[in-house]
């Protein structure tokens, strides 16, 4: 139970990285050792992405989410598929286009890209 008020807590922005680890350390949670996973990790409380323990993205982060937030963040929380629902195809394709290049401008080691006439993106290692 104290797990999942944690997770909620975090997902709702209401409790930040440093916050979240004391509190699932007290809670007794064992956390796995920062850079060692493959996939990337997304941070919003402080606007990095990162990948194997390397930061390889900084993004200014608003109160209200940009495309590139939106985009971050529906990644973590589908835990980094290869490819997921496009979260903003309420939004027309040339503002997808802009959020993905805008991503990608000086982005090593991996890329994402639109697939399926915008309606998902997928990330790849480059």
């Amino acid at each position: 139970m104290g797990r999942a008020i944690v997770d909620v807590s975090t997902k709702l922005q209401l409790l930040h990285n440093e916050d979240r680890v004391w509190l699932l350390e007290e809670l007794g949670e064992t956390l796995k050792p920062p850079g060692k996973s493959k996939k990337p990790c997304w941070d919003p409380d402080c606007g990095e992405l990162e990948l194997e323990g390397q930061i390889i993205r900084t993004v200014k982060t608003f109160r209200t989410p940009s495309n590139i937030q939106r985009i971050l963040g529906e990644f973590q929380h589908r835990r980094w598929r290869k490819k997921v629902e496009n979260p903003l195809k309420w939004q027309g394709q040339q503002q997808l286009h802009q959020a993905l290049r805008s991503l990608n401008k000086g982005l090593q080691r991996i890329a994402f890209h639109s697939e399926d006439g915008g309606k998902s993106i997928r990330w790849s290692n480059r």
